[in-house]
């Protein structure tokens, strides 16, 4: 934690906090990153859904298709009735399937650790122009995933 910036009282506060907060609930984590592809996943079937939801969804999809390969060739009534609580459930399975389709077309297959190798800005551009993907979902992918880009969200 970084607290030089806060002088005085203010920072003497924040640590106090912040220590009772570890001796109440430890330290935080260890942090898991997806692989990218899944993070896409999470980031095309989470728009303007609340985070609960979202991430039930996800748990639902790899659950019951057990690859990202199979939710790509799944029938798309499959994947909808998979995610049917997200909002725009019809919409997202749609662009979720099509989006797979396209990488796996570009790639050959499902992969997306390749992005690492790129400047933030052509790692981007090369994901918004998967169907559905705009800079929110892009710079998720980057920033969450085991990339771990700094990508502005």
């Amino acid at each position: 934690m970084q607290l030089d910036f806060w002088p005085g009282k203010r920072a003497e506060t924040v640590r106090e906090v912040h220590f009772r907060l570890l001796g109440r609930f430890g330290s935080p984590g260890p942090w898991v990153y997806p692989d990218p592809v899944s993070q896409l996943v999470l980031g095309l079937v989470g728009g303007r859904t609340r985070e609960a939801v979202s991430l039930a969804a996800f748990t639902s999809l790899a659950r019951k298709f057990r690859c990202w390969e199979a939710v790509r060739d799944a029938p798309v009534a499959e994947v909808r009735a998979t995610i049917r609580h997200v909002t725009y459930a019809d919409v997202k399975a749609d662009r979720l399937q099509c989006a797979l389709k396209r990488l796996t077309d570009r790639r050959g297959r499902l992969e997306l650790e390749f992005l690492g190798r790129l400047d933030l800005t052509s790692a981007m551009a090369w994901l918004m122009r998967l169907p559905g993907v705009g800079p929110k979902v892009a710079a998720l992918t980057l920033n969450f995933s085991t990339l771990r880009m700094p990508a502005p969200a």
